[in-house]
C-alpha cells in the first residue's frame, strides 16, 4: 500500500479469554489493516476470537501462542505474501496441524506458497477473499467457522469443489487465453480467446468467466483443478489457433474441472471471410457437449454470424489487443487501427465499437475533455447500434455516455438494461449499472449488480475499486475501507481506491485521514505539488492545507483543464461552501464526468445550501428518484 497512507491502527477488540469455544487467529502484522475489520466483525457475528493482543506484558510469547493454540476449537489464517513469509505464521501453523486443530485458510491475495505450506495446506478449507465480495466471502468464512447456514457458496474447500464437479454437469465455464501457433499473431490468438467468451457469455444458462479474469493466466502457470477453485467453475476450455495468408485453424478442447477428464476436442479450418462463422460453430459444439440449451434469441443471436472483410476483422483484432492495456499510447494506437478497419469495411459495427470504448477510455484517462470525448461516442456508439443492434458493447457505450455525459436517467437504464440483456455474462455493463443505481438511490439494486460483476470478473481491479465506492455510498463505512484496502493490496496507488478511502473518511469526519487519502491520491496521480500541501508534515492545519491545495488547483484550472469537481470537493471538505458552489457551477458547465454524483460524494452541510437544489435541478437529478 502506498507509503504515506498510514491510519493509527489499534487492536479492535480484547483477546478472549474465556472458557468457552474460540478462534484462534494467525496473521501477518503488515495485513493489519484488512485483518483487524474481520477479527472485529466475527467478534460483532458471536464468535469468539484470540488474536495476539491477548498476550500479557511480560508474558513469554512462544508459551502463550503455545497455549492458546491448543486450547482453541479452531484456527484461522488470513494468508497472504506477509504472512506465507512470516516464520511465525508458519510455525503457528505447523504447531495448529501438529495438534489436530481445524484450519480455515482465508486468502487475502492471490499467494505464492513454498512446497511445505502448500502441502499443508492443501487439504484445508480454503476461502479466497480476493476473488469475492465482502458479504460473500464473510458468508462463507461464518459458515466455515460456525456451520451456520448461508446461501450455496462459491467454494469453501477444494475437496467439496472437486466432489460437486464429479456429477459432470457444467454450468459454469472458462476460456483460457488460446496459443498464437502461427508465430507473431498473438493478437489474432488473443481474439479468438475475446470472440468465443463473449459468444458464449450471450448464453443466460451459462456461467462465463470474463475475458480481463482469464488472461491473467496466459502468464501464470496453474493446474486446471487450481483454476477452477480460483475461478469457481466446472469446465475450462482451451485451444490454439494458426493464421497464414488467408486460411485459419483453430484446434479446440473442453475439459472437466476437477478431473481433468478430456470431455470433448475438435479442429477447424476455414477462409478467414469464414472467421466468425467458424466461432459461432464453435460455440454451439460446445453449448451442446455440455447439455445447455440456448433460448430461440440466443441461437438467433449466435445465427446472425456473416463473412467479414478479413483485412478489416484483423485490424480490428489488433486494435482491441492495444486497448485493452489500457495506457494512452495503446489507447491512441488502438483508435487508429478502429479507424484503419472502417477503411476496409465501413459497415463493420466491431470497428464503430471499438471507436466508442477508445474514446470512453480516452475521457476515463483525462486525455481529452468531455465535450470532445462525448460527441465521438456517442457518434461511433449510434453507428455501431444502427449496423448491429444485438452488439451488448455498443449499448454499454451507449449507456455510459447517456448517464455521464447525456445525463438522460431513463435512457441510459433503458441502455444498460438491453446490454446485460444481450450479454448477461459482460460484467462490465452491471459494475457501472451500479454506480447508476446508486445515483438513482437504488442501493438495493446497486449492489446486486456490482457483486455479479465481481463474481464475472474476480480478478478484476478497476470493479474492486468500484465496489469500494458502492459501499462507501451505501454508509456501509467499515466494508467500503477494507474493499478500498483490498484493491489497494494489488495496485498501490489506485486512485479510485483512494478517492473511496477519502469519501469515506470524509463522511465518518474523520479529516486527517481523509487529507491523508487525498494526499495519497495525488501523489499517485504524479501530482506532487498537490500532495506535499497536503502532507501531515505541515504545521498548518487541515483546513488550510486543504485551501492552498485548492488555490493551488484553481490557478492551474486558469491554464489548462483541471476537474472542477476536484476542486469544489477539497472546499467541501474545507468546510468553504460559497467556494465548493461555485466550482460545482463550472463542473457542470463542462460537463465534468463525476457531476452524476452530487448527491453521494459532498457533505449534508453543503447538500443543504440554497443553491444546491438548482444544481440538481440542472442535472436533472430531482426527477431522479421517479425513474
Amino acid at each position: 500500500m502506498n507509503s504515506e497512507f498510514a491510519i493509527e491502527l489499534r487492536p479492535p477488540i480484547a483477546a478472549y479469554q474465556g472458557s468457552e469455544p474460540y478462534v484462534f487467529v494467525c496473521y501477518s502484522h503488515s495485513d493489519r489493516e484488512v485483518v483487524y475489520p474481520e477479527i472485529q466483525w466475527l467478534h460483532d457475528q458471536g464468535v469468539n476470537v484470540w488474536y495476539d493482543e491477548g498476550i500479557a506484558p511480560g508474558e513469554e510469547f512462544p508459551e502463550k501462542l503455545g497455549l492458546s493454540i491448543n486450547g482453541a476449537s479452531q484456527f484461522l489464517l488470513f494468508l497472504s505474501d506477509n504472512s506465507a513469509a512470516s516464520r511465525y505464521c508458519r510455525n503457528e501453523v505447523h504447531f495448529a496441524m501438529d495438534q489436530e486443530k481445524p484450519l480455515v485458510t482465508l486468502y487475502l491475495s492471490d499467494t505464492k506458497l513454498s512446497a511445505g505450506l502448500a502441502l499443508i495446506l492443501s487439504t484445508t478449507q480454503a476461502i479466497l477473499a480476493h476473488t469475492l465480495s465482502i458479504s460473500r466471502y464473510r458468508a462463507l468464512l461464518l459458515n466455515a467457522l460456525t456451520n451456520k447456514s448461508v446461501p450455496a457458496s462459491n467454494t469453501v474447500t477444494p475437496i467439496e469443489s472437486n466432489l460437486a464437479r464429479l456429477s459432470n454437469r457444467v454450468s459454469s465455464i472458462v476460456v483460457l487465453p488460446f496459443v498464437d501457433t502461427s508465430g507473431e499473431r498473438e493478437y489474432f490468438a488473443d481474439g479468438i480467446t475475446e470472440t468465443l467468451i463473449s459468444n458464449l457469455s450471450k448464453i443466460s444458462a451459462l456461467k462465463v468467466i470474463s475475458r480481463m479474469s482469464s488472461m491473467r493466466y496466459k502468464a501464470i502457470q496453474k493446474t486446471a483443478e487450481e483454476i477452477a477453485i480460483e475461478l469457481n467453475v466446472d469446465a475450462i476450455v482451451s485451444g490454439s489457433g494458426f493464421h497464414a495468408g488467408g486460411e485459419v485453424r483453430i484446434t479446440a478442447e473442453l475439459q472437466l474441472a476437477a478431473s481433468d477428464e478430456l470431455l470433448w476436442s475438435e479442429s477447424y479450418e476455414r477462409d478467414l471471410t469464414n472467421i466468425l462463422v467458424l466461432q459461432r460453430d464453435l460455440t454451439k459444439a460446445i453449448a451442446a457437449e455440455i447439455k445447455i440449451s440456448l433460448t430461440p434469441g440466443e441461437a438467433t443471436q449466435l445465427d446472425i454470424a456473416h463473412e467479414v472483410n478479413p483485412i478489416a476483422y484483423e485490424t480490428v483484432l489488433k486494435g482491441r489487443f492495444h486497448w485493452y492495456k489500457l495506457t494512452p499510447q495503446d489507447l491512441e494506437t488502438a483508435l487508429e487501427y478502429f479507424q484503419q478497419a472502417l477503411r476496409h469495411d465501413s459497415k463493420l459495427a466491431l470497428a464503430y465499437s471499438g471507436i466508442a470504448e477508445a474514446w470512453a477510455g480516452m475521457q476515463q484517462l483525462g486525455m481529452v475533455s468531455s465535450e470532445v470525448a462525448g460527441a465521438k461516442m456517442k457518434e461511433a456508439a449510434e453507428s455501431a447500434i444502427a449496423l448491429d443492434d444485438l452488439s451488448a458493447e455498443s449499448h454499454y457505450v451507449f449507456a455510459v455516455y447517456k448517464a455521464w455525459t447525456e445525463w438522460d436517467w431513463p435512457g441510459a437504464e433503458i441502455e444498460f438494461r438491453r446490454s446485460i440483456e444481450l450479454n448477461p455474462n459482460y460484467p462490465d455493463p452491471r459494475a457501472f449499472y451500479s454506480h447508476y443505481l446508486m445515483i438513482m438511490q437504488r442501493p438495493d439494486e446497486a449492489t446486486e449488480q456490482i457483486e455479479r460483476a465481481l463474481e464475472l470478473d474476480p480478478f478484476n481491479v478497476l470493479f474492486r475499486a468500484l465496489y469500494a465506492v458502492v459501499l462507501t455510498f451505501q454508509e456501509r463505512y467499515e466494508d467500503g475501507v477494507v474493499a478500498a484496502r483490498h484493491t489497494l493490496r494489488i495496485v498501490p496507488n489506485h486512485w479510485l481506491a483512494f478517492q473511496s478511502l477519502r469519501i469515506n473518511y470524509f463522511k465518518q469526519g474523520q479529516m486527517e485521514n481523509c487529507i491523508s487519502a487525498t494526499a495519497s491520491m495525488y501523489r499517485g496521480l504524479g501530482d506532487v505539488e498537490v500532495a506535499d500541501l497536503l502532507s501531515e508534515n505541515s504545521t498548518d492545519s487541515g483546513e488550510d492545507r486543504l485551501l492552498r491545495a485548492a488555490g493551488v488547483l484553481e490557478d492551474r484550472a486558469r491554464k489548462t483543464f483541471v476537474s472542477a469537481s476536484q476542486i469544489a470537493l477539497l472546499y467541501d471538505f474545507a468546510g468553504d461552501y460559497a467556494k465548493a458552489i461555485e466550482w460545482l457551477n463550472k463542473a457542470i458547465e463542462i460537463g465534468d464526468p463525476d457531476n452524476p454524483y452530487l448527491q453521494l460524494l459532498y457533505s449534508r452541510e453543503l447538500q443543504q445550501q440554497a443553491e444546491f437544489q438548482d444544481l440538481l435541478h440542472r442535472m436533472n437529478l430531482l426527477k431522479a428518484e421517479a425513474v
